[in-house]
């Protein structure tokens, strides 16, 4: 938002409804101060679900939250592994039944069958958990969950700590395959011009205790010139994975014995032993925009 905006510009402005990718909450919380605006909330919907379907109440606190089902809307998680329906703050597959829901797509058996589960629930894509009061709070794509272990990694919680950050402008997390874990958490950063000497290291010192040991930045930090986003700004994760595919691909020619690229996993920093990334940052980001071509 312009820093030259002021408050009494909005005076009239009671309430914003944002839809669409979830909202950092630092973000939602700046937006609230800055307009001076009591009521900002989140709402959760898809064209399959027939647009919006869940609304928080007004002034909801809950600025993470996505509110509660509409009257008619059957909201369930599901563990992605067994299909049992997870218990609060768990997270899990959201899907949703109601009158609005689309019966089908249009002579596309096939896409329909994908999209509906046996009970008739649209299988969204999206993981999510409730609350011990029912409000619901999405998190990330399916497909963009990063799995350590079996357990669960969401790369928005990880970027929310990122964000607060002074030193940091942008950043994405996406997952990055390891032999002993499956998936560890890798961090693409985008540098603020005020802190240009900003190393890989603070930056995992810095996300280092604020979550979960499993959760920290593991894959390593990359810096780059700016973050991959759609029209509409989310992050191409797909275009960040990439990148690991294109490394793979020449790691190939340099092969390492299974047995030792487990011993080398195993040693703490690893990944500052092996590579000084913000030495790469214009390497990075050469890749990158070949992948954008």
């Amino acid at each position: 938002m312009d820093d030259t905006l002021e408050s009494n510009e909005f005076s009239n402005l009671r309430s914003i409804l944002i839809s669409g990718a979830p909202v950092d909450s630092n973000i939602a919380n700046y937006v609230k101060r800055k307009m001076n605006l009591k009521d900002l909330r989140q709402t959760y919907g898809m064209t399959e679900l027939g647009g919006m379907c869940t609304l928080p109440n007004y002034e909801c606190d809950k600025i993470e939250s996505v509110g509660t089902p509409l009257p008619g809307m059957l909201f369930k998680i599901i563990n992605c592994e067994t299909k049992q329906l997870c218990p609060p703050r768990t997270p899990g597959h959201l899907l949703v039944q109601g009158p609005q829901v689309v019966p089908c797509y249009y002579k596309n058996s096939k896409a329909t069958a994908e999209l509906l589960d046996a009970n008739g629930y649209v299988k969204t894509g999206d993981a999510a958990f409730y609350d011990e009061t029912g409000n619901i709070y999405v998190l990330d794509r399916i497909k963009d969950i990063i799995k350590h272990k079996g357990t669960l990694v969401c790369p928005s919680e990880i970027e929310l700590i990122l964000r607060t950050h002074p030193g940091i402008v942008d950043c994405a997390v996406v997952g990055r395959q390891d032999h002993v874990s499956g998936e560890v958490p890798a961090a693409f950063v985008v540098k603020s011009q005020t802190h240009p000497l900003l190393a890989s290291a603070e930056v995992r010192q810095y996300v280092s205790g604020k979550i979960p040991t499993f959760k920290e930045l593991r894959g390593g930090v990359f810096f780059v010139s700016e973050i991959p986003r759609s029209i509409c700004g989310k992050i191409i994760r797909k275009q960040m994975r990439q990148f690991w595919d294109s490394e793979r691909a020449t790691s190939k020619k340099e092969h390492v014995p299974k047995k030792s690229v487990v011993l080398l996993h195993q040693k703490k920093n690893l990944w500052e032993d092996r590579l000084e990334f913000e030495q790469q940052d214009c390497h990075l980001d050469r890749r990158m925009q070949s992948l954008n071509r």
